[in-house]
């Protein structure tokens, strides 16, 4: 399964930072510009569902849902297209920045160091188009998921803070990719 995945970190303390985003209702604010179809009702929840407008960023009505909602910590969003259809995951963890992290962005209070997970389940058809295009789809999604936080950044109130793009297949602590961490920790 193809991934992708970036790092940010925030002023603002983890709990008030996930509240913003796991909600739904805010998406447009920092995920994506497409207006509800039909909106999300109640609070937030592990079952929750509303489906995105067809536009030219989604290309059809996207029916989406919660499918872990873990507050303060994670949230995972996932498209809820058939089998015929890719589908698409957002895994997004909400962490006390390290004071390292903090003082690297310039932040002095309170900040949340955000981790954005970017999954395909490719669809049977997909399937080996994936499999061909497996790193330029980890390269593609590590951008999509830093370009998404930086929504994120922006759509929060606070002062500025820094991106740090991550690996392709895992969450990073700073731009380097995954396979050079690793070769790194094998030293």
């Amino acid at each position: 399964m193809p991934q992708g995945s970036a790092e940010l970190v925030v002023p603002g303390e983890p709990a008030r930072v996930f509240a913003f985003l796991a909600d739904p209702r805010n998406a447009q604010a920092w995920f994506s510009d497409a207006p509800f179809e039909e909106p999300p009702e109640g609070e937030v929840r592990a079952d929750m569902t509303w489906v995105l407008a067809r536009t030219e960023e989604t290309r059809h009505a996207m029916p989406m849902g919660v499918r872990v909602y873990d507050p303060p910590t994670r949230f995972v969003w996932e498209t809820l297209n058939d089998r015929v259809r890719t589908n698409w995951t957002w895994t997004v963890t909400c962490a006390s920045a390290p004071d390292a992290a903090r003082a690297e962005a310039g932040i002095s209070g309170s900040a949340t160091l955000l981790c954005l997970t970017i999954r395909l389940r490719p669809a049977v058809f997909d399937l080996v188009i994936g499999l061909l295009l497996t790193r330029a789809l980890r390269e593609t999604l590590s951008m999509r998921a830093a370009r998404t936080l930086e929504r994120a950044r922006a759509a929060l109130p606070g002062p500025a803070s820094t991106s740090r793009s991550g690996s392709a297949s895992s969450p990073s602590a700073s731009s380097r990719s995954g396979h050079q961490r690793r070769r790194r920790k094998g030293r």
